[in-house]
């Protein structure tokens, strides 16, 4: 996992949430959506590329087959069927909210780009098969570390919003407090 995206999940610890102010709390709540906005963003690039260079592996599987293939510039129209978007149902799934990249997408981003840069994402027909199979495994596993620290982020969250919740049902914290700070 990448340091700071580890250091931001262990610095938002459990026992803070009992001890922590309402206003402390919010404000942890409030990073650790934008942190999981930012990985949730970064996690779909990497999902987007992943499809791409799965793509690849299976036309030349295809090609090897002696199954049709494409040229290399039929991969543009394919692009839509590659990366289209397969809602997942469930009990699980979250609302996304659309908001503008934090510092954690950029640093993600970075990440993501060592693994494949767009420009050899690019060409990626050009790339042998060795190479091709080191971008996808790499893929996978990044995604699947994203995908764990999505679920930390999630667990701390709902455990902040619950505390949030109790404190106001328990009468420990007013809505007249949070709209006087807004004012």
């Amino acid at each position: 996992m990448n340091k700071e995206l580890e250091k931001f999940i262990s610095d938002h610890n459990p026992a803070d949430v009992k001890s922590g102010t309402i206003e402390d709390l919010r404000k942890s709540r409030n990073e650790c959506n934008q942190v999981e906005t930012d990985v949730s963003f970064i996690r779909r690039l990497t999902q987007g590329r992943l499809d791409i260079v799965g793509h690849e592996v299976q036309r030349r599987t295809d090609e090897g087959a002696g199954l049709n293939s494409i040229d290399a510039s039929g991969i543009l129209y394919e692009l839509p069927d590659i990366l289209r978007d397969n809602p997942v149902s469930g009990a699980g799934r979250r609302r996304v909210d659309v908001t503008e990249p934090g510092e954690m997408a950029s640093v993600l981003s970075n990440d993501l780009d060592a693994l494949i840069s767009p420009q050899e994402l690019a060409g990626i027909e050009s790339q042998d098969e060795k190479r091709l199979a080191e971008i996808f495994a790499s893929l996978q596993e990044f995604e699947s570390v994203l995908s764990h620290a999505r679920k930390s982020l999630h667990e701390k969250i709902d455990e902040i919003q619950l505390e949030i919740g109790r404190r106001y049902s328990k009468g420990e914290a007013s809505i007249s407090s949070l709209l006087s700070q807004k004012s």
